[in-house]
C-alpha cells in the first residue's frame, strides 16, 4: 500500500538563507511520498534567483508577481497541492528545520483517526525545549488552551 502524498508548502519573502536551510533539512526526511512547494512572495532581494539556482527539479518553485501577504501566499501553494492530488498539506515556515522522521509521525497519527482535521508537529526551540510561543509573542496558560 502506498503512503499518502504530502505537500510541504513553504512561503519565502526576502529570506532565502533561512529557506535554503529549511530545504536542506527537508532533504533528510525519511517519509517516502512528499513534494516540496516553495512560493516566493515577490521578494525584493535576490531570494528568487538564489532559490532558482538552489532548487533542482525535486522542488516546485512558484513566484508570485506581487507580495500578496502571508495567508494568500500560502494559499498559492495550497491550491497547487490540491490540484496535484495532495492527501495532506503541511504549511512550514521558512525558518524551520525539520527532523528526519517528523512526517512519518504526523502522517501516522493523522491516518489513525480520520476525524482529525488539523495536526501539527511539536515545535522545539534552539535550546531543545518546547516552543510554546511559536507566534513569537508571550502566551499565557489560558491562551494556550
Amino acid at each position: 500500500m502506498s503512503k499518502p502524498l504530502v505537500y510541504l508548502v513553504i512561503l519565502n519573502y526576502n529570506g532565502y538563507s533561512d529557506t535554503l536551510e529549511c530545504l536542506d533539512s527537508i532533504k533528510k526526511v525519511s517519509y517516502p511520498n512528499y513534494k516540496t512547494v516553495v512560493v516566493d512572495n515577490n521578494s525584493t532581494d535576490e531570494s528568487y534567483s538564489m532559490l532558482l539556482n538552489a532548487c533542482d527539479d525535486s522542488y516546485i518553485l512558484i513566484r508570485n508577481e506581487k507580495n500578496i501577504g502571508f495567508a494568500a501566499g500560502n494559499n498559492v501553494g495550497i491550491e497547487y497541492a490540491l490540484k496535484n492530488n495532495a492527501d495532506y498539506i503541511l504549511l512550514l515556515n521558512n525558518d524551520t528545520v525539520v527532523t528526519e522522521h517528523f512526517l512519518d509521525v504526523l502522517v501516522e497519527e493523522a491516518e489513525k483517526n480520520m476525524n482529525i482535521g488539523v495536526i501539527g508537529p511539536r515545535v522545539i526551540n534552539t535550546e531543545g525545549n518546547n516552543d510554546w510561543t511559536c507566534a513569537r509573542t508571550k502566551v499565557d496558560f489560558m491562551e494556550r488552551i
